[in-house]
């Protein structure tokens, strides 16, 4: 989906600011609520949004941070410390942003980098 994203907004005038992120509401699984996508230059407007994209604005909030390395497959795992860092249960729910700091084939040996958000305004 994150290589398809950018595929749509090759000679756009939308310009990303940062790395691609997924955020994510509910458990993991099949079912799960997910918006992907990356922060934009401040001002883009929405008709330089290719047709099947949306500008959204996050909500800022306190939150828990860390930083997970491993197979992007294996992301349901930071939840455990994610939770457990902020006194909550996995089954109470939260919203967390999952943010690709690299590249799986730029990764060394240990697997790509991503910083795990777990935001506490909920």
């Amino acid at each position: 989906m994150i290589h398809a994203m950018y595929q749509a907004l090759e000679g756009t005038d939308v310009r990303k600011t940062g790395p691609a992120f997924v955020l994510v509401t509910g458990p993991w699984g099949a079912a799960m609520q997910a918006t992907v996508g990356f922060p934009v230059v401040p001002g883009t407007k929405t008709e330089s949004v290719p047709a099947g994209y949306t500008l959204e604005s996050l909500p800022s909030s306190p939150a828990l941070a860390m930083v997970h390395q491993g197979a992007r497959n294996t992301l349901a795992a930071a939840d455990t410390p994610l939770f457990a860092k902020a006194g909550r249960a996995i089954a109470d729910g939260g919203t967390r942003m999952y943010v690709l700091l690299d590249r799986p084939d730029e990764a060394g040996p240990a697997g790509p980098k991503t910083k795990a958000v777990l935001l506490l305004s909920e």
